[in-house]
C-alpha cells in the first residue's frame, strides 16, 4: 500500500457515503426508478456501497486528471512570463 492509501479509501469511503445521502435526501428517501423508499447507508447491501464507491473513483480520476492540466498550464505560463522579462 502507498503512503496516503489508507486515507485516501477512507476519503472515498466517506464521500460515497455522503454522495449516497445527497441522493436518498434530494429524492426524498425514495428510489426515482420505482418510487420504493431506499435504505439508510448502514443498511444498504454491500454491492450498492461499492458501486458508490466505483462512482467516487472515477470523480476523483477526472478531477485529479483536471488538476494535473491546470498545474501544468500554470507552469507553462509563469515560464513564459520569466522568459518574456
Amino acid at each position: 500500500m502507498g503512503k496516503n492509501s489508507e486515507g485516501e479509501c477512507k476519503l472515498k469511503w466517506r464521500l460515497a457515503r455522503k454522495a449516497y445521502l445527497g441522493y436518498r435526501s434530494h429524492t426524498g428517501g425514495k428510489s426515482l426508478g420505482t418510487g420504493q423508499p431506499i435504505p439508510d447507508w448502514d443498511d444498504l447491501p454491500d454491492v450498492n456501497k461499492d458501486a458508490w464507491l466505483a462512482s467516487i473513483t472515477a470523480i476523483q480520476e477526472d478531477l485529479c486528471n483536471e488538476i494535473s492540466v491546470e498545474i501544468s498550464n500554470v507552469g507553462y505560463d509563469v515560464r513564459q512570463r520569466l522568459m518574456n522579462r
